[in-house]
């Protein structure tokens, strides 16, 4: 069986949708995330890179605790929007 790579490691990024990294300050996976990002916009892919300053892996986990939770959840919403050329803040279709 064929053992996959990171997409970090991945050979080829060009042609990829836009993308929204998001890491925390204090993710021990924070850095690679970051590079992940990096190397999309090098490919030429749009990409936003957000960092957590502060916060642990997970944080988006935290709405009931933080303002920076909510707002990232905010965030990775928009960009869901955004990527299926939608406004509608509905999570299921209304029944027909």
């Amino acid at each position: 069986m064929a053992r996959s790579r990171p997409p970090l490691h991945a050979a080829d990024l060009h042609d990829l949708p836009p993308a929204l990294v998001m890491t925390c300050g204090l993710d021990a996976l924070r850095d690679e995330g970051e590079a992940y990002g990096e190397r999309l916009r090098e490919a030429g892919v749009a990409c936003t890179i957000l960092r957590w300053v502060g916060y642990p892996h997970g944080n988006n986990m935290f709405t009931a605790l933080t303002d920076e939770a909510r707002h990232g959840l905010d965030l990775i919403a928009g960009a869901l929007r955004r990527a299926h050329g939608t406004n509608d803040l509905r999570s299921d279709p209304e029944p027909g």
